[in-house]
């Protein structure tokens, strides 16, 4: 953001508490409200208005500028919930994998968040992840791969209990049982002597071998069923 200078003003605390006291009674809620609007009132009527125009021009292009650059330097988590036939989507700065997504799940699952959310997509908005447009998800997840913003694409679908990641270089899902991705969790988590890394690989490796058949696979499946 463009630099700023702080203004402080000193007045005795019985100044100070005279002057708010008046000026609540005529509707104005702090005395460091009124300085800074009397102080944006001589600044409107000195400053030429041409000057202001110029000003206000550079500090909004500036503004932008940095906003981009934030942008295309973000790396973030691409997050989808389905529960009870709802879809909610988000993208996450600091749940930017599967494993840090998936320790999230289990607490819910078990019970173990406080005070308990009406569902695990409520958790992640009340918990300051951002919450974006399924049209954005959908616009996200076909640049994956190609730009390096997105960290990976997870979709948790409560309904069916399968959790599904795309893979970054192939752009092929991998899906899991929610009950095995919340094992390997739990497994992981237990390794504390690990470092973070570490008990990231960990994770996965507790997922190899694990994944379910893609519906191409199980419609070439031909052979016949056995019945136990």
């Amino acid at each position: 953001m463009p630099k700023s200078i702080e203004i402080t003003a000193w007045l005795y605390e019985q100044q100070y508490n005279a002057l708010a006291e008046r000026l609540r009674a005529v509707g104005v809620e702090s005395v460091n409200k009124e300085a800074e609007r009397l102080i944006l009132e001589r600044y409107q009527q000195l400053v030429p208005k041409e000057e202001q125009n110029k000003i206000e021009n550079e500090l909004r292009e500036k503004i932008a500028a940095e906003e981009k650059q934030h942008e295309e330097s973000r790396r973030f988590g691409l997050i989808k919930f389905i529960e009870n036939g709802s879809v909610c989507c988000f993208t996450s700065d600091l749940l930017s994998d599967l494993r840090q997504n998936a320790i999230v799940m289990r607490r819910y699952l078990r019970d173990e968040i406080e005070p308990v959310p009406e569902s695990l997509a409520d958790y992640y908005a009340l918990n300051g992840q951002q919450e974006i447009t399924r049209d954005d998800y959908d616009s996200y997840v076909q640049e994956f791969g190609i730009h390096p913003n997105v960290t990976g694409v997870f979709v948790f679908d409560l309904d069916t209990g399968i959790v599904s990641t795309i893979d970054r270089e192939s752009g092929e899902c991998d899906s899991y049982n929610i009950k095995d991705v919340s094992t390997a969790i739990y497994h992981a988590q237990r390794k504390t002597s690990l470092a973070f890394w570490a008990r990231d690989d960990y994770f996965y490796s507790q997922l190899d071998g694990k994944e379910l058949p893609s519906e191409q696979e199980t419609e070439q499946d031909d052979s016949p069923a056995i019945l136990m």
